[in-house]
């Protein structure tokens, strides 16, 4: 290989994903002109040329979706509207303010997964 580490590959590597994920993976292993294993391994490793390619990748889809990251942003600053200590909210109002959370939440995830390639 020529940076030291043993050619022979006979130990596996077991790593949980998605089922997403695991298409994402493929398609960019196949976008990339290479199998899973070894876009994974150059990834890992530091291929600069993989490397690269995953992060304009990940820049298209971010420029894509600027919906996500607003979305993103009023939760992150809903979550700082919440209160602290009892400032008088009632069972009722806090689930309220829970389930607009989640909406917000299901609303970016969604937009995320249809922008995925």
């Amino acid at each position: 290989m020529g940076n030291g580490l043993p050619t022979t590959r006979d130990v596996f590597l077991k790593i949980r994903v998605t089922a997403d994920e695991q298409a994402i993976v493929r398609v960019r292993a196949q976008s990339a002109g290479k199998p899973v294993s070894a876009f994974i391994r150059d990834l890992a490793l530091g291929s600069p040329l993989i490397k690269a390619a995953a992060m304009q990748q990940v820049a298209a889809t971010r420029a894509l979706n600027p919906a996500v990251l607003e979305l993103r942003k009023i939760g992150a600053m809903m979550r700082g509207l919440y209160p602290k200590q009892d400032a008088g909210w009632s069972n009722a109002d806090k689930r309220r303010y829970w389930s607009a959370m989640e909406t917000l939440l299901q609303k970016a995830y969604a937009i995320e997964k249809m922008s995925k390639p």
